[in-house]
């Protein structure tokens, strides 16, 4: 009868160690990260002038120590007073790519259709030479 009452204590405790065992994993993330070398750029380059145009030239960007690559040999020249704009089946696409690369991830994602982050969990906007909408109501 006394082994009987021990069986939902150690089912208690077993059931602590799984937490435990959560926390301790989730600790390890953190401590990998924390330990990881910091970015060599001190940010100490100074901009120009503008020039009124937009140019990235051989552009990579890799997650974390196993070099995944969300971006790889980009190269993006706009002009002043050019528009620039995807074809829909092209924003389609970007937005399958962007969803695979969201997954599991904090992403800051930069567009000018709503459409393309629709599914975001947070977007910000912001509003440039022009005041946001307001969002008072009439009594």
């Amino acid at each position: 009868m006394a082994m009987l009452m021990l069986t939902a204590p150690l089912k208690r405790l077993t059931g602590a160690s799984e937490y435990l065992q959560r926390g301790l994993a989730a600790a390890e993330s953190v401590f990998a990260l924390l330990d990881t070398e910091g970015e060599i750029d001190s940010g100490t380059e100074t901009i120009g002038r503008v020039r009124g145009e937009l140019q990235f030239d051989h552009v990579r960007f890799a997650y974390g120590q196993d070099g995944r690559h969300a971006l790889r040999d980009i190269t993006l020249h706009i002009r002043a007073g050019e528009n620039v704009a995807l074809d829909s089946e092209s924003e389609r696409h970007v937005q399958a790519a962007l969803e695979t690369l969201m997954q599991g991830r904090t992403t800051l994602v930069i567009a000018h259709r709503l459409s393309t982050i629709e599914k975001a969990d947070r977007i910000a906007t912001r509003f440039m030479n022009a005041s946001p909408p307001s969002s008072t109501s009439s009594a």
